[in-house]
């Protein structure tokens, strides 16, 4: 067998989990309507919001840009953790034992509620640890042992793993878990959430204040919705500029491939490097994620992950190659809460740092919360409008501004920044705010609303 070709049948960017789902299929939002939350985006974070506000006695509907779930959602990796990177001796350092606390509090939480789900969903659930690696750093996984310890998690040492390369040592989690993410939707859609409304392939334009003040005002191309309460769960919030979030956080787009011939793994991996890779098993499968890199910078794509399996497994046959983005914020901890000072009834989850999946459950216990006006111990930890003071405001902001200064064409019509083309995957590209298009001009990416002629 020639190992440098990939199988005949793999399409790239059809991810595993929505080769093996068909989602149902709804109807476009026409006219007016009402309801008492409206949920913007129809991702894993949109879909829980709704089951725990419903669960909550509190009416809502889902409006939807493309499919619900096939988005972020349809291509993460779906490892469900409390580990996100070496983020613990951060959190120590920079807010305290009390807060660190309470993030991996949220975290674990997460954990036992999605398995209390998978109870009573076929969703492939699957208890396992999960292990952060150094390549050559064993000092920072010490220290990051060292801060758990005083959190009194228990985490240990490992030097030995089943990955085909050395590392200079990984911290793991006990208990952590893994999923079929659109199983999990599908079997919420089909159950609990069957008479939920719901619209697809109706994008939310522009969402105002009533002029009375009482509630909000949320406008499609075809149709608008009035509710009390709007919660953005778009992945980067499309009216970006009204909270900063344009300031506040970057995309970072990776990629993924699952394979047969690879190795059977002892837990699910993830190096401590943001540019390093990931590993999991899934059945016969191993996903190997990896090139992470802003939209308009790719190289390679999956070309360099394909020829590192290949070299490490030699009965390797690719069977799925995708792509994901991520919201990445200033400090490593996502924005759940208040969209922006003084929008007391309008919510925000984003910039969820690669761990969607943890995130999202996250967030949609404290946003339900929230809106039935309950006290919840995470409301200052997630703040959206928490300082900005942080180094990486400033490395956002040189990058937005050597692209608008970059006189090219087609520009993006988020902010006008300069798009390149993503020769891998046949995609116009903003490295500023990660807004992408297709050859076409058509907008497929937030936080851009509308496309642009080519």
């Amino acid at each position: 067998m020639d190992k440098t070709k990939e199988k005949r049948d793999v399409k790239p960017g059809i991810s595993l989990w929505q080769d093996e789902v068909t989602t149902l299929r709804h109807g476009i939002l026409q006219g007016e309507k009402k309801t008492e939350v409206l949920i913007v985006g129809g991702g894993l974070t949109g879909i829980l919001c709704s089951y725990m506000l419903l669960r909550n006695g509190i009416d809502c509907m889902v409006v939807e840009r493309d499919r619900v779930g096939s988005g972020i959602t349809a291509n993460t990796t779906a490892k469900i953790t409390s580990q996100h990177g070496l983020i613990y001796q951060k959190l120590l350092d920079k807010w305290g034992k009390e807060k660190a606390s309470l993030y991996l509090k949220a975290s674990e939480d997460a954990i036992l509620q999605y398995a209390e789900l998978a109870s009573k969903i076929d969703c492939g659930f699957l208890r396992c640890s999960n292990l952060v690696y150094s390549l050559d750093n064993r000092r920072e996984i010490e220290r990051e042992l060292r801060a758990l310890e005083s959190l009194g998690f228990a985490a240990r040492f490992r030097k030995e793993t089943t990955l085909p390369f050395q590392v200079a040592g990984a911290v793991e989690f006990p208990l952590q878990a893994a999923f079929h993410p659109l199983k999990l939707i599908e079997g919420l859609l089909k159950g609990p959430l069957k008479n939920l409304s719901i619209f697809e392939k109706s994008q939310v334009i522009d969402i105002e204040k009533k002029k009375n003040g009482k509630g909000f005002r949320a406008f499609t191309e075809q149709g608008a919705v009035s509710a009390d309460a709007v919660i953005v769960a778009s992945h980067f919030p499309f009216l970006d500029r009204r909270g900063r979030y344009f300031l506040k956080m970057y995309q970072s787009r990776s990629y993924v491939v699952a394979g047969r011939g690879g190795a059977n793994l002892d837990g699910m991996y993830v190096d401590a490097s943001s540019h390093g890779m990931s590993f999991r098993n899934c059945g016969d499968l191993l996903l190997v994620g990896g090139g992470s890199a802003r939209p308009g910078k790719i190289k390679k794509g999956w070309r360099e992950l394909i020829q590192f399996c290949q070299e490490a497994y030699p009965d390797w046959e690719t069977a799925y190659c995708w792509a994901n983005q991520d919201c990445i914020t200033l400090d490593g901890v996502p924005y759940i809460g208040v969209y922006y000072p003084g929008s007391d009834g309008m919510y925000v989850a984003t910039g969820f740092n690669k761990w969607g999946m943890t995130s999202a459950m996250v967030a949609a216990h404290i946003l339900t919360d929230m809106i039935q006006g309950k006290d919840s111990p995470y409301t200052q930890l997630f703040e959206p409008s928490r300082s900005m003071l942080h180094p990486q405001l400033l490395a956002n902001g040189l990058e937005s501004t050597i692209n608008l200064l970059t006189p090219t064409v087609p520009r993006c019509r988020h902010l006008g920044c300069a798009l390149k083309w993503n020769q891998a995957e046949g995609a116009w590209e903003c490295s500023c705010h990660g807004s992408r298009y297709d050859e076409e001009g058509r907008c497929t990416e937030n936080p851009s609303t509308r496309g642009f002629s080519c």
